[in-house]
């Protein structure tokens, strides 16, 4: 009995006590978010930046109670964020400045994890016994729907693509030589900040942004910011009723792996029919097992499940969904950044 007893518990008692350390540490991981998140929505980074730290001060400003202000404070200096340096005075760290409120900065990613994400999590339960997003299930409609009727959330998540693409936009056009196209089509390109980016790097390459009315409207002020509107057509759609359209390349950045399969076979099926002979497809996205893949993408896989029922896909799982549209793959460009350029051809 005592051999058996070995047998299950293969771990002695110090083990025992380290490994369950390990898995509470992992466990109190969203506590860490939450308490990330409130000090970002409350402002305080940006009030300490601006020279207030003290931790009544701070309470002061952000309407909060000073002793429960201070408890977070010190739980986030502990891993990281703020330092101490005279009694309950903070100052930030390199980390915490990632949390201010400018344009390349991590704020608005916190803002969306801790206002919808957290949420949607919250019932990943029902994405699991469904296969489908919690997204949907928690609000009751898609995310377009839900940040027209909700503009500040919207406006979260636009900054949040905006900054998190930034790094993916430079290591793309550095990865790829996109002058071989007089035409290039972005199929789904949000506010259009990858093509006015290539437009920028190639005078001579048209554009064509096809997207839903919202992000087209953002779009116009983003164009001409860049001083690539003139070349630059703008195409009202949606991936359920596509628009045939001409280029000499087509683009789909983070596209197909938020759509259900079905949606991305029609919606790859309807390109093909629009290309023509020599025309050529770009998906950049994660790619497992051929992109930089640690255990952030891992669960970043997970959360295009929750939040928009998408997958990340092996390359074998890919070339199958391509197969089914017709499409055959070239070859696979890893760039500098988590996504891969997927070049493919009609079959």
């Amino acid at each position: 009995m005592k051999q058996k007893e070995n047998q299950l518990n293969p771990c002695n008692l110090g083990d025992k006590t380290l490994l369950g350390t390990q898995l509470k540490e992992m466990v109190q991981g969203f506590q860490i978010m939450q308490s990330i998140f409130v000090v970002t929505k409350l402002g305080i980074p940006d009030l300490i930046q601006e020279g207030c730290t003290s931790c009544n001060e701070l309470a002061k400003k952000s309407n909060t109670n000073g002793e429960a202000l201070y408890r977070l404070l010190r739980a986030l200096a502990s891993v990281g964020i703020f330092l101490e340096n005279e009694t309950m005075c903070f100052h930030l760290t390199p980390l915490g400045t990632c949390l201010l409120d400018r344009p390349d900065s991590m704020r608005n990613y916190v803002l969306f994890q801790g206002e919808v994400g957290y949420a949607c999590w919250g019932e990943l339960i029902h994405s699991l016994q469904t296969g489908q997003n919690s997204f949907e299930f928690l609000y009751g409609m898609k995310r377009i729907q839900y940040f027209q009727q909700n503009p500040k959330i919207g406006q979260i998540w636009d900054g949040l693509n905006t900054s998190l693409s930034a790094i993916q936009t430079s290591a793309i056009i550095n990865a790829y030589d996109f002058s071989i196209a007089k035409k290039i089509a972005d199929i789904g390109g949000g506010q259009g900040s990858l093509l006015a980016s290539i437009l920028k790097r190639y005078p001579t390459l048209q554009g064509i942004l096809f997207e839903q009315p919202y992000p087209v409207e953002k779009a116009k002020d983003l164009l001409n910011r860049e001083g690539v509107r003139d070349r630059c057509e703008l195409v009202v759609g949606n991936f359920c009723k596509f628009i045939s359209i001409e280029a000499d390349l087509y683009l789909m950045k983070n596209v197909i792996q938020t759509l259900e399969k079905p949606i991305a076979i029609n919606l790859l099926q309807d390109l093909h029919k629009s290309m023509k002979k020599g025309a050529k497809l770009l998906i950049v996205e994660r790619v497992m097992g051929i992109s930089k893949t640690d255990w952030t993408n891992y669960f970043a896989n997970l959360n295009s499940l929750v939040l928009s029922s998408g997958k990340f896909r092996m390359e074998h799982e890919l070339k199958e969904l391509l197969k089914v549209a017709k499409f055959k793959i070239v070859r696979i460009i890893p760039t500098e950044s988590v996504v891969s350029i997927v070049e493919c051809i009609p079959n």
